[in-house]
């Protein structure tokens, strides 16, 4: 009886259907004026999204480079973390609020890199730079939010827009033809729950990398081909309102080849390059929304691994990149909360 009703109740929507066309009537559905009829993504319980930066940087000097961490706190990390990062040519902090002036000019990049004189020159006048009286200062969110940037799948590339001309025309243009289309700001949101991981290249790759890094304490080393820097970016956990996230650096290199990978109790095949973990190098950090985790390389540290990690190869030199990670917003689920400080 059920299917015969069914059926019935076709038959008669078809005929329906029949009728209004040939009486010419037409179907139509408006979309609501005002907002858009596809459902804002929402986040899942427990889960946050991470917003992460990869910004082109110049070769600047170590003074230069020192305005660079202004403001940025670097005993969020634990003291062995910071001594290991230094031994490596790198470093790292965690931004609170507005970022400095350099940082913001970094992230605020057009369609040419900057120079090192174009930052010399900005980071020589942010002594006069302040804000207005009376005003609030903006939040990292709104102040990326101003800058000019389209958004290309995932990927953030400058629009066009009219500037002046660069103080080293000859040096921006062989970068510009060196990196193609390359943005200077590349921009992707990760949405992660605690206990899941995902992989952030952190430079380019090059064909020759004479690795020699301290671990611990001893000098290691060995010389790699087509080999690139790579974080593996886990989100730890959930503490108070912001989270832990927890970053392994590694470099894969040579040729991609066929492993056997054991899952949660399953073994399946996974074509990829070696891969060598520098476990001792691994960077621990608390982030509240809006907080920001920036890492760097260290300047005037040719051959270190900062240097190769942190860099792109643009003509034959070794162009820097600044990598950084900011929690955007996140949905705690109560069950996965931590009190650890």
């Amino acid at each position: 009886m059920r299917w015969r009703a069914i059926c019935h109740f076709l038959h008669l929507l078809g005929a329906g259907l029949a009728c209004c066309a040939l009486a010419g009537c037409r179907l139509n559905w408006v979309a609501p004026t005002g907002r858009s009829p596809l459902k804002s993504f929402e986040l899942a319980e427990g889960q946050s999204a991470l917003e992460i930066y990869s910004i082109r940087s110049p070769r600047v000097s170590t003074a230069a480079a020192a305005e660079m961490w202004q403001g940025v706190d670097e005993f969020a990390l634990s003291d062995e973390t910071r001594r290991q990062l230094a031994a490596n040519g790198l470093r790292a902090g965690v931004v609170t609020g507005t970022p400095n002036p350099v940082l913001a000019k970094l992230l605020a990049q057009q369609t040419q890199p900057l120079t090192s004189d174009e930052l010399g020159e900005f980071v020589g006048d942010t002594a006069n730079s302040t804000e207005a009286p009376g005003e609030p200062p903006q939040s990292p969110a709104e102040l990326i939010d101003e800058i000019p940037l389209a958004d290309n799948g995932g990927t953030l590339s400058a629009e066009k827009t009219e500037a002046s001309p660069p103080t080293d025309a000859p040096t921006a243009a062989v970068a510009a033809m060196a990196l193609g289309s390359e943005p200077c700001v590349r921009r992707n949101t990760l949405h992660l729950i605690p206990g899941q991981s995902a992989e952030v290249q952190a430079g380019g790759e090059h064909a020759t990398w004479p690795l020699l890094y301290n671990n611990q304490g001893r000098i290691e080393g060995q010389s790699l081909t087509q080999a690139r820097g790579v974080w593996r970016l886990q989100l730890q956990s959930a503490v108070n309102r912001g989270v832990r996230v927890r970053l392994l650096p590694e470099i894969q290199h040579g040729v991609a080849r066929q492993h056997w990978v054991g899952e949660e109790g399953i073994i399946r095949q996974e074509i990829r390059k070696p891969r060598l973990t520098l476990e001792h190098l691994s960077i621990s950090a608390q982030l509240l929304p809006g907080q920001m985790l920036v890492i760097a390389p260290v300047p005037d540290r040719p051959g270190s691994l900062g240097h190769y990690f942190l860099g792109h190869q643009v003509q034959g030199e070794t162009e820097p990149k600044v990598l950084a990670i900011r929690l955007a917003q996140n949905k705690l689920d109560p069950l996965l909360q931590s009190t650890d400080e």
